[in-house]
Protein backbone atom coordinates (compact mmCIF):
# COMPACT_ATOMS: atom_id res chain seq x y z
CA UNK A 1 0.00 0.00 0.00
CA UNK A 2 3.09 2.36 1.14
CA UNK A 3 4.35 1.98 -2.43
CA UNK A 4 0.65 2.66 -4.31
CA UNK A 5 0.94 6.19 -2.31
CA UNK A 6 4.14 6.84 -2.92
CA UNK A 7 4.11 5.89 -7.09
CA UNK A 8 0.21 8.25 -6.64
CA UNK A 9 2.34 11.18 -4.92
CA UNK A 10 5.24 10.91 -7.64
CA UNK A 11 2.65 10.68 -10.79
CA UNK A 12 0.48 13.98 -9.67
CA UNK A 13 3.73 16.24 -8.48
CA UNK A 14 4.89 14.99 -12.45
CA UNK A 15 2.05 15.78 -13.54
CA UNK A 16 2.22 19.52 -12.15
CA UNK A 17 5.71 19.85 -13.24
CA UNK A 18 5.60 19.14 -16.79
CA UNK A 19 2.40 21.57 -16.83
CA UNK A 20 4.62 24.18 -15.16
CA UNK A 21 2.28 24.57 -11.94
CA UNK A 22 3.74 26.00 -8.99
CA UNK A 23 3.37 24.93 -6.26
CA UNK A 24 3.91 21.30 -7.29
CA UNK A 25 2.86 19.98 -4.09
CA UNK A 26 -0.43 17.57 -3.77
CA UNK A 27 -3.17 18.94 -2.30
CA UNK A 28 -4.64 16.08 -0.23
CA UNK A 29 -7.87 16.65 -2.23
CA UNK A 30 -6.07 15.72 -5.37
CA UNK A 31 -4.94 12.75 -3.81
CA UNK A 32 -8.24 11.14 -2.62
CA UNK A 33 -9.70 11.42 -6.15
CA UNK A 34 -6.44 9.92 -7.59
CA UNK A 35 -6.77 6.95 -5.39
CA UNK A 36 -10.48 6.54 -5.27
CA UNK A 37 -9.83 6.75 -9.37
CA UNK A 38 -7.14 3.82 -8.90
CA UNK A 39 -9.69 1.52 -6.82
CA UNK A 40 -12.19 2.29 -8.94
CA UNK A 41 -10.44 1.12 -11.76
CA UNK A 42 -9.59 -1.96 -10.05
CA UNK A 43 -13.09 -2.75 -8.90
CA UNK A 44 -14.05 -2.87 -12.23
CA UNK A 45 -11.44 -4.75 -13.90
CA UNK A 46 -12.19 -7.25 -10.22
CA UNK A 47 -15.98 -7.56 -11.04
CA UNK A 48 -14.70 -8.16 -15.21
CA UNK A 49 -12.75 -11.71 -13.86
CA UNK A 50 -15.77 -12.45 -11.80
CA UNK A 51 -14.23 -12.00 -8.69
CA UNK A 52 -16.21 -9.50 -7.22
CA UNK A 53 -20.22 -8.63 -7.41
CA UNK A 54 -21.64 -5.34 -6.83
CA UNK A 55 -24.71 -4.84 -5.47
CA UNK A 56 -27.19 -2.25 -3.40
CA UNK A 57 -28.60 -2.01 0.01
CA UNK A 58 -31.17 0.55 1.65
CA UNK A 59 -28.77 3.16 2.34
CA UNK A 60 -25.01 2.40 0.39
CA UNK A 61 -23.82 0.27 -1.93
CA UNK A 62 -21.82 -3.51 -1.20
CA UNK A 63 -18.79 -5.36 -2.76
CA UNK A 64 -19.23 -8.98 -1.91
CA UNK A 65 -16.46 -11.14 -3.25
CA UNK A 66 -17.35 -14.05 -5.76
Amino acid sequence: MKQIVLETLESITKGKQEAKQSPDFVLDKEFKEEITRKAKEALLELWKEKKVKFGRTINNNYIKLQ
